[in-house]
């Protein structure tokens, strides 16, 4: 087991940043303010969720952001977290503050949210309600006077409570002080008003498309790079939200994109050089049965243009995982309630189909998600037994021998405490093969009812074929990517941690959170080449960096 302390070396330096845009750290704008007597924009955003069809991390990271940017030049001031999605923001009419009306509906019965005082020197910020509400509305009538409105609390025998609100003032002859739960919910009272949630993000964008106009620059929105991969000399090819996928040259223009209204998941360059396979899923309709999951495409992209140049068959939503030689496995990802076993597809080296009849248990995007990068064999998680999301083990599905079709061969279990006995989620890894032999580094995270626990997050090292653990990593964010060059092992964290450890030991050369601009980042991919790693966050940025190099004994 290592030592997880931090060390004096030298961390990551960050070289150039592909698709950086104005107001990047806030994601989607939700709702904006202005003012020239402030001096200030305050925007709210969103991230995105951190999950997809595939996929699903937790660990309890908002995806909602409330941004403080300078008026004369977009600098970012603070960016914060807020609980819920941002629907209001109102700038006083003197002082420093900006009040923030955030909430939503709980999806079955309630309306939750929280009207917070922001600040805009100093950062702090107060829930002032001693009630839960959304805000849908808010206003200043005077400096003392703040005027909102707020949903109902739920929509019990309430079919208008999506379309009313109650309107009420709040009154304070100082908005810089007032503490945490000042008002009561008697001070919440007020006349029910036709009042829908605001236009959001259409409004906002046009407010903040406006301001950079009038500076001379142009804003896009970006989110969540769920994967970038380098490939030719210092050129980036990236999968993120609304983008199925995107190619950057080494001087930092962009040569291609190809939208797409969902956007890319996964990538896996293929053995040829000049293209790479896109996952790219197609969302959800809802039939007489219920929510039905559309098939995903999976594309193959010239590298150097994005043209289309073949394109899957599939007949539901899958998962795609590649061997290092150009190998590839469609899994079925429809989330099955019964234990089901579901054949996989395998795709030889010149794209036909191979005989398979081998079959892996039914998938979900918390257990299941194993992406090991540049692996010599195909790997899986395999579900057994009656409890097939927590009894886990890594398989490979063997290459046919003579004419006999591919079968799975268990390798070990995924846990490999056998005292703890714990259930564990999957995650990203990576194969590395050094002087301690073969091994599979992979993260992922144990159960736990109370949500994700101190610690209970992981990078371990697992050396083939037995999988006995080298070395453990323990954190307390989930891990959203692993990548290593043979000396160094890189794990990247949801708390926006970057962590790089001695492939043989485990032990921490150094830790640092990721920060652009003086704010923090989070890294929901990397990858590595040469000296250089790639990073692409979820504010929809990518990260060239040069980490530090490392003598090998």
């Amino acid at each position: 087991m290592t030592d997880n302390g931090r060390t004096s070396e030298t961390p990551l330096t960050i070289t150039r940043i592909l698709g950086d845009a104005p107001f990047a750290p806030v994601g989607k704008p939700t709702s904006v303010a202005s003012s020239s007597t402030q001096g200030v924009i305050v925007v709210g955003g969103d991230l995105g969720p951190l999950q997809w069809q595939g996929r699903l991390l937790g660990g309890g990271a908002s995806q909602y952001r409330i941004g403080v940017f300078s008026l004369d030049d977009v600098r970012c001031r603070m960016v914060q977290s807020t609980r819920w999605p941002v629907n209001a923001v109102a700038l006083h009419p003197l002082l420093p503050v900006a009040a923030v009306g955030t909430g939503s509906y709980d999806g079955g019965y309630a309306f939750e949210g929280e009207l917070l005082l922001l600040d805009l020197q100093t950062g702090r910020s107060a829930s002032v309600l001693q009630r839960k509400r959304e805000i849908r509305s808010l206003s200043w009538s005077d400096n003392d006077t703040l005027d909102v409105v707020a949903s109902p609390y739920d929509d019990y025998e309430d079919d208008e409570a999506h379309a009313f609100g109650h309107a009420f003032s709040l009154v304070c002859d100082d908005w810089t002080t007032v503490p945490d739960r000042a008002f009561t919910a008697e001070q919440q009272v007020g006349p029910r008003v036709p009042c829908a949630l605001p236009p959001g993000t259409r409004l906002a964008e046009w407010h903040l498309v406006e301001i950079c106009a009038d500076l001379g620059r142009s804003w896009v929105s970006r989110r969540q790079v769920w994967a970038v991969e380098p490939h030719g000399e210092g050129n980036v090819v990236a999968a993120l939200e609304g983008v199925e996928a995107e190619s950057w040259l080494s001087g930092g223009s962009l040569a291609w994109s190809v939208p797409d209204s969902l956007g890319g998941r996964q990538l896996h360059l293929a053995p040829d050089g000049r293209s790479v396979w896109a996952t790219v899923p197609q969302g959800h309709v809802r039939t007489r049965g219920g929510w039905q999951d559309l098939p995903t495409r999976v594309d193959r992209l010239s590298l150097e243009d994005g043209r289309v140049l073949e394109t899957l068959d599939t007949t539901g939503p899958v998962v795609v995982t590649a061997s290092r030689d150009g190998r590839l496995a469609l899994r079925d990802a429809n989330w099955r309630i019964e234990a089901r076993r579901s054949p996989i597809r395998l795709i030889d080296l010149d794209g036909s189909d191979e005989d398979c009849h081998a079959k892996l248990s039914g998938y979900d995007p918390y257990n299941h998600y194993f992406a090991i990068r540049n692996s010599p064999i195909l790997l899986f998680l395999d579900g057994t037994g009656p409890r097939e999301h927590r009894d886990k083990k890594i398989v490979t599905i063997e290459p046919a021998e003579s004419k006999a079709a591919p079968t799975v061969r268990a390798l070990f279990p995924l846990e490999w405490d056998s005292a703890r006995q714990g259930h564990l989620f999957g995650g990203p890894g990576v194969y590395l093969h050094d002087g301690l032999g073969a091994s599979v580094v992979h993260a992922g995270a144990v159960h736990d009812g109370a949500g994700l626990l101190r610690g209970n997050a992981f990078v371990v090292r697992r050396v083939l074929p037995d999988g006995e653990p080298a070395w453990v990593f323990h954190a307390d964010s989930s891990p959203t990517a692993v990548d290593t060059d043979g000396v160094t092992v890189y794990a990247a964290f949801s708390n926006g941690e970057l962590v790089a450890s001695d492939a043989r030991t485990g032990t921490v050369r150094w830790r640092q959170n990721i920060t652009v601009g003086g704010v923090e980042a989070v890294a929901l991919s990397l990858a590595l080449h040469e000296s250089r790693l790639l990073l692409g966050t979820w504010d929809g940025r990518i990260l060239d960096c040069l980490v530090p190099s490392v003598a090998v004994a």
